[in-house]
């Protein structure tokens, strides 16, 4: 059932307007372009099998997601509006966690220190972030790496913390 809202406030209707903007966004064709040559650029920096096809899939699964979330719950859910909830398993986590997995297992290989340095900063290139997102990608690239490799980090663990510390949404892997 759809949480109600107690009390209207400027941060629920922000929270509302910017979810149901990111779902109009998701239907969007340039989007959907542009998020064809941002897989494509990243395949090709990336030795990864199957690249593209694991992205359009992790991607599609992620559109899904966005399209079919109710923006009024999940504000009630990040705490931007008020109303009683329980907080469901998020099939975002889900897909976090299968895309966390490959990125760990893929950045285990430690002769890929250098393809991931030059696909960030790839990244800062194509996003137009320029030579500030490079400085940041060389201050902390080996610092991610270490906690990243980590022997005990998997998916599930990196994006119940990220979602808990981010959003202040429990995954609730078991």
């Amino acid at each position: 059932s759809r949480p109600s809202l107690s009390v209207p406030s400027h941060e629920c209707g922000l929270c509302t307007s910017a979810l149901s903007e990111l779902q109009v966004l998701y239907q969007d064709t340039e989007t959907q372009d542009l998020i064809s040559v941002v897989v494509g650029e990243v395949c090709d920096m990336v030795p990864i099998f199957d690249c593209v096809n694991y992205l359009e899939e992790l991607l599609n699964s992620l559109s899904r997601a966005v399209l079919e979330l109710d923006p009024v719950h999940q504000c009630v859910v990040l705490g931007a509006c008020r109303g009683s909830h329980t907080t469901p398993v998020n099939r975002a986590c889900a897909v976090c966690a299968k895309g966390a997995d490959l990125v760990i297992r893929t950045l285990k290989d430690p002769t890929l220190e250098r393809v991931v340095e030059r696909v960030l900063k790839g990244l800062c290139d194509l996003l137009r972030r320029g030579p500030q997102c490079k400085k940041t990608v060389d201050k902390y690239l080996t610092m991610i790496l270490v906690v990243i490799t980590m022997e005990n980090l998997s998916g599930e663990t990196f994006c119940d913390w990220a979602f808990f510390n981010l959003l202040r949404v429990d995954c609730n892997f078991s």
